[in-house]
């Protein structure tokens, strides 16, 4: 009987217990709903709330544009040469350039008109001692220290607008000029009283795998005579071509004809395989029509012997020709 009375009250337990658990799902049911309800307000008050923001910016920015319009439409040639003077008292003379240029034109019927351009002549006098003083600054110094000093001017100094262009040209020439030259050598053989002037790029073209072909123009300059090209060609391969010349055309159609033969061509055999070498004078007759050929697009290069091996000039091989041919005619 006693164990009965128990089972009932555990029953009695447990399905209040179920009950209760019932009631809590139902609470938690109840307050994830609201969660997401409340979530997805705040989701779309932030929203509105950045949107009011963009407005207001936009707003601002309108407000500012029409605050200047108005100041622009306001505002008379007194008060900008007011500016400009101010400004050339402290000797921020880039702002009082602009302003005395603004007078010039949009009030070119003020009665300042003179006043102003005198002042544009004082500003232009500036400009010009600028200019000598950074020229004496850089006549002495190599492309790549005169670029530097330049482009610290430009953002530095004041420069008038006429001035500014001359002042733009040389700085690109320089760069271009530091561009091309960078990859070129000059070296000075006391020995035989010359300068060789010679290309840093690698001119060794692998046209398939073990076999490379060179071809590079070098330029000679002796102490006391004309400089002249010469040419040095190179064949590596696990086979002879034994080239005797070597025939250089352009896409222009213009093409000469460089002999390969000893004393000026050398061969050697290893292990790795061969290689033939010359290193050739250009004579002067050939080079109005070298000059031609480096200007052409595309050069092809033609290795004649028992075989034959050609090559059309990869992009490092064709620069290293007209960089080359380019110092030949400047200097």
């Amino acid at each position: 009987m006693k164990l009965n009375y128990l089972m009932i009250i555990a029953l009695i337990l447990f399905f209040s217990g179920c009950a209760a658990k019932k009631e809590l799902q139902k609470d938690n049911s109840r307050l994830e709903a609201e969660l997401s309800i409340k979530q997805n307000e705040n989701i779309m008050l932030t929203y509105e709330i950045e949107k009011l923001s963009k407005e207001i910016e936009k707003l601002k920015e309108s407000l500012k544009e029409v605050n200047l319009k108005y100041e622009n439409a306001t505002r008379t040639a007194d008060y900008y040469f007011q500016k400009g003077c101010n400004s050339l008292n402290d000797k921020d003379y880039k702002t009082a350039y602009k302003y005395f240029h603004l007078i010039l034109d949009q009030y070119p019927n003020s009665n300042l008109i003179n006043t102003t351009k005198e002042k544009l002549k004082q500003l232009e006098n500036i400009s010009n001692e600028n200019i000598k003083a950074l020229q004496n600054k850089i006549q002495n110094l190599g492309l790549k220290e005169k670029i530097s000093i330049i482009r610290h001017a430009k953002r530095d100094d004041f420069f008038s607008f006429s001035d500014s262009i001359k002042l733009d040209n040389n700085y690109q020439a320089y760069v271009a000029k530091h561009e091309e030259e960078k990859h070129v050598s000059i070296k000075e053989d006391k020995m035989q009283s010359c300068y060789f002037i010679e290309t840093t790029r690698n001119t060794l073209q692998n046209t398939w795998p073990g076999v490379g072909l060179k071809f590079e123009i070098y330029i000679v300059k002796p102490y006391a005579h004309k400089k002249y090209f010469r040419l040095r060609t190179e064949y590596q391969s696990s086979d002879w071509l034994f080239y005797e010349k070597v025939i250089i055309r352009g896409s222009n159609d213009v093409q000469i004809e460089v002999a390969t033969k000893y004393p000026d061509k050398k061969t050697d055999s290893r292990s790795s395989g061969v290689t033939e070498w010359s290193d050739n004078y250009i004579s002067s007759d050939l080079e109005k029509k070298i000059l031609k050929i480096s200007e052409s697009d595309n050069v092809s290069v033609r290795y004649v012997g028992n075989y034959v091996s050609e090559i059309t000039l990869n992009e490092e091989q064709r620069l290293a020709f007209k960089e080359i041919v380019q110092h030949f005619i400047k200097k």
